[in-house]
């Protein structure tokens, strides 16, 4: 079966009062909680930002305009196995001062 996908854009409004760039950002962050919402139900979750997102095909099927911008897929799945824990060291054993 194939893994769901969502795709996410972003559409900034058309006030002289509000930063493109800001709404961009804000739908970055929109991500980046979708992926620690997917971590958190056992999920898991990959973002892609290939050349697809940028195809004109993609962006007609999408409906997307010159404003709108289709920044990731997140692809959606349980993996089979289950990844080893890391090994994590101690900051205070990073942390020297010379």
């Amino acid at each position: 079966m194939a893994p769901p996908i969502i795709a996410v854009a972003a559409s900034p409004r058309h006030d002289p009062n509000v930063i493109e760039l800001k709404e961009i950002v804000a739908a970055s962050a929109a991500i980046q909680n979708m992926l620690l919402a997917a971590q958190a139900l056992g999920l898991d979750a990959i973002l892609r930002t290939d050349k697809a997102c940028y195809r004109k095909k993609v962006e007609e099927f999408f409906g997307l305009t010159d404003q709108k911008y289709l920044l990731a897929f997140i692809y959606l799945g349980y993996l089979d196995e289950q990844p080893q824990k890391g090994f994590q060291t101690r900051l205070r054993d990073k942390n020297r001062l010379a």
